[in-house]
């Protein structure tokens, strides 16, 4: 406002300013957001906790939408496959994800994800057409 200005100056002009600023990239996170959470659905790869907390079956069938690629000597490149979360979240996931490091169950349920996975990249880059 006119007044603002008028009693704390350039001051007020720079807060006002921020304070826009800042309502501009909530409100393009939340248009991000609700884009990603739109095309996600619409490729069918989205998993929907349902309010459960996050656990090694739900980061398994998250593994399980997801296309995944792998290198030259056969290993998983998972660089592409990213986990959005908030960061209160990630704070309890982290360990969580570094217990499953450990537990033989969840790695052989891991490994045979990554069979199928392998296999299907497989199957894709047979079928590719290759262009001169």
């Amino acid at each position: 406002e006119r007044s603002a200005i008028i009693e704390r100056g350039l001051n007020a002009l720079v807060d006002s300013l921020k304070n826009a600023a800042e309502l501009q990239i909530q409100a393009m996170h939340e248009m991000l957001f609700r884009k990603h959470g739109e095309a996600t659905a619409r490729v069918g790869n989205q998993v929907d906790a349902g309010g459960q907390p996050f656990s090694a079956d739900l980061y398994l069938k998250m593994l399980e939408t997801v296309q995944i690629d792998f290198d030259e000597h056969g290993r998983p490149d998972i660089a592409g496959v990213r986990l959005v979360m908030h960061p209160a979240m990630a704070q309890k996931v982290q360990p969580l994800m570094a217990q499953w490091q450990h537990d033989e169950e969840f790695q052989r349920r891991y490994r045979d994800i990554m069979l199928r996975k392998r296999e299907e990249w497989r199957d894709r880059e047979s079928h590719r057409k290759l262009v001169d």
